[in-house]
């Protein structure tokens, strides 16, 4: 659903596929951080940030923000 969404570019697609092979198995969650994200997707903190908050946008992605213990996220999707 993600990599044919005709509203999300590119990026968001390759942070949701990044995030889902991240998911823990048991909770159905990740935790990976912003930097680790970014690297492994080769892409900026900055546009990391952009494709997590329009995948939240378009309901791909739910995320609990919390500072300084990092984010978790867990798919919405299949």
């Amino acid at each position: 659903m993600v990599v044919r969404s005709p509203h999300l570019p590119h990026l968001a697609a390759r942070v949701a596929v990044f995030l889902a092979t991240e998911m823990d198995a048991d909770r159905r969650e990740a935790t990976s951080s912003i930097g680790d994200i970014a690297a492994a997707v080769n892409a900026s903190k900055r546009g990391v940030i952009s494709a997590i908050e329009q995948l939240e946008t378009h309901k791909f992605l739910g995320v609990e923000r919390k500072r300084h213990t990092g984010n978790r996220y867990w798919l919405l999707f299949g």
